[in-house]
């Protein structure tokens, strides 16, 4: 799937609750990343945080505070690092339903 200037290489749709590990994996170009999400509740972070980190081919995002019912997204794709040369960037939408997270997710190359 092709967005503007981004190739979407990963989109996916999921149900979670806060401190619960999302793991899955993901071919960019010719590496697999390992992604593991997790959504935490912690006041003291502000408001609808984003933090990320890893080593290896294993990559870490923290969502801190993303409890709208309503739903929250990243404006734009955000930039994470560059995979097999390609510049990988995430973007996502989640709505808080209950005690879970609806999370819709995408992984992309490209961009500017």
């Amino acid at each position: 799937m092709q967005i503007g200037a981004y190739q979407v290489v990963h989109s996916t749709t999921f149900l979670c609750g806060e401190d619960q590990n999302v793991s899955f994996n993901v071919k960019v170009g010719a590496s697999t990343v390992s992604f593991v999400l997790l959504f935490v509740h912690n006041p003291a972070l502000g408001e609808g945080g984003l933090s990320w980190g890893g080593s290896g081919n294993e990559l870490r995002l923290t969502f801190s505070n993303w409890r709208h019912t309503l739903g929250a997204a990243l404006v734009q794709p955000i930039r994470i690092g560059d995979v097999s040369g390609l510049p990988l960037s995430v973007q996502a939408a989640v709505y808080r339903v209950g005690d879970v997270n609806l999370v819709h997710f995408q992984a992309m190359t490209g961009g500017q």
